[in-house]
């Protein structure tokens, strides 16, 4: 372990062993920025360790963690989403300046302190208006502040689609490839996006979720033909557990596992403390239970830089290599305590917190390796303690006390029938513990979509009224 001096930013550094070709992928996500806050507030933007009512990330805090990532070796960065300030319906009133101006204050951040750096953006949820999966929409705010925000590090082919479609694909060279997913399109709270598709002749192109599969799948196989090795990202992660409706997420699964010698690996935001996610491959026709499948890859979710919930922040640096046959050689995980951010000399001091596998003992991060820390962590309270102060730097595990106690059934089962068997409760519930409310109402259940779009969407928040079907 090395101590690096950068300016007032110190980083502890363990950098992974392994082939000098394979890449280091830095990875930031969940920053909620939040450029306007109160009179009162304002002073403090640049106060390193200044946490707000909305636990966003301040100037001083995310250029520290610019400036101790650039230690880090990375050979590009993949920025994860939600980099506009958290929803709150009791604290502010959402408008488009916070998305925007969150988006640019980054960017131009990233900019300067990692100069010459590949950068890949995620739009995630809180950069969209409430109910856009897609940034055509008028009002899907991301758009104004990525037109000048990705000019610098996406080809004009990848801008237009992630600018048109919030998703796209970027070769890196001629091993790598990344995939980036527009996740809002799966969340739970962009009902819109489950409306049957519109007429292609009035509507062509919309990038609903099966149409956005169908280009992913498309993707890989032109990857596969290339002999490419791909790394998937998006913001959500699959699942029910972390906000991803069922559907979506078996067929992403599917996809995953059909290409099990392309996808080399999957990351992840939006929990804000870390985790993970054991994806299966299924035989055709097979109940998707756990009995009928084999592990065939791990999705990993890297912590918020965003101090919510007394997290601190955090980022990560996964390293992969394309000529084995289980690529994720391995992750650093870094914190800064906001506690004690500085050390003797008054430099700012982010630290290494947690290495994978070293610190579970593991050989490797394979699938069958990871499914035994989760069959683990599902029969042992201890191990399963561990493993969450681990991924939240010692901290209480963050998604909420809803969603924590099904952490051991969360990161075992992408799949919706397999998670809700594991977890004892149905759908409603669910969705319950994710919104973290006691009670709602999920007429999906009872409806199909486009009666609830017709029938019940003028009534709904959230809807846009270019969304909604004619009555029937």
């Amino acid at each position: 372990m090395a101590r690096f001096l950068h300016g007032t930013v110190v980083l502890w550094l363990c950098t992974l062993t392994g082939a000098t070709t394979s890449p280091r992928v830095l990875h930031f996500t969940d920053l909620h920025v939040h450029t306007t806050m109160a009179a009162e507030e304002q002073v403090a933007i640049n106060d390193l360790h200044h946490q707000d009512a909305h636990a966003t990330t301040t100037n001083a805090l995310w250029r520290s963690a610019l400036s101790a990532a650039a230690q880090a070796n990375a050979s590009f960065v993949i920025w994860g989403g939600d980099t506009g300030p958290q929803r709150c319906e009791t604290c502010f009133p959402y408008e488009q300046r916070h998305a925007t101006e969150a988006i640019g204050v980054a960017s131009t951040a990233l900019r300067e302190l990692l100069p010459g750096v590949r950068i890949f953006p995620v739009i995630g949820n809180t950069d969209f208006a409430e109910g856009a999966a897609h940034v055509n929409y008028a009002d899907a705010w991301a758009h104004e502040a990525s037109q000048s925000a990705l000019q610098a590090w996406l080809s004009n082919g990848s801008r237009r689609n992630l600018l048109s479609r919030g998703y796209y694909s970027e070769k890196v060279d001629d091993v790598w490839r990344v995939v980036v997913l527009n996740t809002r399109a799966c969340h739970i709270r962009n009902f819109a996006d489950f409306k049957p598709a519109p007429n292609a002749a009035e509507q062509p192109g919309l990038p609903f979720f099966e149409d956005q599969l169908a280009w992913f799948r498309q993707q890989l196989a032109d990857a596969r033909l290339h002999g490419s090795r791909v790394i998937v990202t998006g913001h959500v992660p699959p699942g029910i557990w972390g906000g991803c409706w069922g559907e979506f997420s078996d067929e992403y699964e599917d996809i995953v596992a059909s290409f099990a010698d392309v996808v080399a690996l999957q990351i992840f935001g939006h929990q804000h403390s870390g985790s993970s996610r054991l994806l299966r491959a299924f035989a055709d026709g097979a109940d998707r239970s756990e009995q009928d499948a084999t592990a065939s890859s791990v999705a990993f979710i890297t912590p918020s830089i965003a101090p919510q919930g007394g997290q601190m922040p955090s980022f990560r640096v996964y390293t992969v290599d394309p000529g084995r046959a289980q690529p994720v050689v391995g992750f650093e995980q870094y914190r800064l305590d906001l506690e004690r951010p500085t050390n003797a000399d008054g430099n700012v001091l982010w630290q290494l917190s947690y290495q994978a596998p070293v610190h579970l003992g593991l050989a490797s991060l394979s699938p069958e390796e990871w499914r035994r820390v989760v069959q683990h962590a599902a029969t042992n309270a201890t191990y399963r303690s561990l493993l969450m102060k681990l991924e939240s730097n010692g901290k209480d595990w963050h998604a909420g006390t809803k969603s924590a106690k099904d952490y051991a059934c969360g990161i075992k089962h992408v799949g919706e029938p397999a998670y809700l068997r594991c977890a004892g409760k149905n759908q409603e519930g669910a969705v319950r513990d994710y919104i973290m409310k006691d009670h709602t109402y999920v007429l999906s259940a009872i409806f199909p979509f486009d009666v609830i779009m017709s029938s019940f969407g003028h009534s709904l928040p959230g809807i846009l009224e270019e969304d909604l079907l004619p009555p029937e």
